[in-house]
């Protein structure tokens, strides 16, 4: 909708009382389900600029992705981590890396993706603290009895499932995993404890690559 008549209905649905968060959840619904009239790619940006939300015409297009996270010298792609409105993203020289990425972003190491099954761990998703940036801990799974590559997914010192990584990632994931790597996992979008939350994101990175995103100098 236009945003004139977007603002119109946000001042209606805090009248009604409804938090910033459902605000939130109201618009991303209304972005993934698409505009009612066309909107070019800059008009869908500023749009979500003004949600304090990223737009798909934001990040990285896959072929310029795989030059951004190609390799240096030390082995590791010239990337950091940056706080970008609502979530934290994987940031290049070029721009924003997409969390939903694939093929590239696993190539250079990068594990995001969406927890499944939060709906069926709503409480525990609510009571953890999963606001970008948070730790998340990462539990192997392999006498669960409807995926041996299992990932439960918990929140730093939770002792309740919050969900599951998704089973085409967990099925590499667990190989890590299990041979001993030092993974570190981190909440990419989420809310704070006692909230509630938006699609939890997360992305699992080994040490190594962990210190270099997060290094003082970029």
């Amino acid at each position: 909708m236009p945003p004139r008549q977007w603002a119109g209905k946000v001042s209606v649905y805090r009248g009604q009382g409804r938090s910033e968060v459902e605000i939130r959840e109201v618009a991303e619904y209304l972005a993934r389900r698409g505009p009612r009239w066309p909107l070019t790619p800059t008009e869908r940006a500023d749009c979500a600029e003004r949600l304090g939300l990223v737009s798909r015409e934001e990040y990285l297009s896959p072929e310029a992705e795989a030059e951004a996270l190609a390799a240096g010298p030390d082995g590791l792609p010239d990337a950091w981590l940056e706080r970008v409105r609502d979530r934290l993203l994987v940031v290049t020289p070029y721009c924003w890396v997409n969390p939903k990425s694939r093929t590239a972003a696993s190539r250079a190491g990068l594990w995001s993706f969406v927890v499944r099954g939060t709906a069926h761990h709503e409480r525990a998703a609510r009571r953890g603290d999963f606001k970008p940036g948070a730790p998340v801990r990462l539990v192997r799974e392999p006498d669960n009895q409807h995926d041996p590559h299992a990932i439960a997914v918990y929140a730093a010192g939770a002792r309740d499932i919050t969900g599951y990584v998704p089973r085409g990632y967990a099925k590499r994931l667990a190989k890590l995993l299990d041979a001993g790597a030092d993974m570190v996992a981190v909440s990419t979008l989420g809310s704070a404890a006692g909230h509630k939350g938006v699609s939890l994101q997360v992305l699992v990175v080994e040490r190594a690559l962990w210190d270099h995103l997060n290094r003082a100098e970029k």
